[in-house]
């Protein structure tokens, strides 16, 4: 029996974009849902310049030194070496420029400067956003390869799952993101997960969607052909309700092998 909720899925799924529409909504959701201090233009936290408190290098003097007597080895202070600078420095914590909301909404919107500001000055590469999501996330459903790469280079979880199970693979595999994707997978993304709403995983993304290129790499990368969503779906049937038909000649071919 199909109940309304089924019919409205199936809809969506016979749609050309439907499952991209589906990112789409959540993505609106965290744009709308990031408050002030994400606008068009990410604005740091503060508009002062951010900087390391120091101890003076300046020489200690006093009325002895002003009168030219001679300080004694216990009155004197000791020069500081280029270490002991380094150290002060180093020790410094370091203050965000920028919130974790306007982090999140330049990595989503390829702001490659203020995304590296953003983790130079202290905001943390996997900081949670509404539903879970991370910055990774968002670059790799936008195809920031460049972005993607440095946030996995500053330590961004590759397999991290959002509110609904979605990972960033599944994101980037939505569009003509054969690039990121390949990032992702080199970064050991896990290709057959499945998200926890309708069990779709990124083959399943990718087919609906038509993305030959991406297809092919998750392919290579190992994905299960015969992975079935909530509704028993596969990725081949993905692609034919959408008449995908190079995804469809990829998919039958790669299941001839088998």
């Amino acid at each position: 029996m199909l109940t309304s909720a089924k019919l409205a899925r199936m809809k969506m799924i016979q749609s050309k974009k439907v499952v991209r529409l589906f990112a789409v909504s959540f993505m609106v959701t965290l744009a709308s849902g990031c408050g002030s201090d994400v606008i068009d233009e990410a604005k740091p936290v503060s508009d002062e310049p951010v900087a390391a408190k120091v101890v003076s290098q300046e020489p200690v003097a006093d009325k002895a030194a002003d009168s030219g007597a001679d300080l004694s080895d216990e009155q004197k202070s000791p020069p500081e070496t280029d270490s002991a600078k380094s150290e002060m420095v180093e020790s410094a914590p370091a203050t965000p420029q920028y919130s974790d909301d306007a982090f999140r909404d330049a990595a989503m919107n390829g702001k490659m400067e203020v995304v590296r500001s953003a983790l130079d000055s202290g905001t943390g590469v996997n900081a949670k956003g509404a539903d879970g999501r991370i910055a990774l996330q968002l670059a790799s459903y936008n195809g920031h390869t460049a972005i993607v790469k440095l946030l996995l280079g500053r330590g961004a979880e590759v397999n991290h799952r959002d509110a609904i199970g979605r990972t960033a693979l599944m994101y980037a595999s939505t569009a003509d993101n054969a690039t990121t994707v390949k990032e992702l997978l080199a970064a050991k993304a896990e290709v057959d997960v499945a998200d926890g709403d309708e069990g779709f995983t990124a083959l399943m993304f990718a087919a609906a969607e038509g993305q030959a290129e991406v297809v092919k790499l998750l392919l290579a990368a190992g994905a299960d052909t015969a992975a079935k969503d909530i509704d028993g779906e596969d990725a081949l049937l993905f692609a034919r309700k959408n008449n995908h038909k190079a995804v469809i000649d990829l998919l039958e071919k790669h299941d001839a092998k088998k």
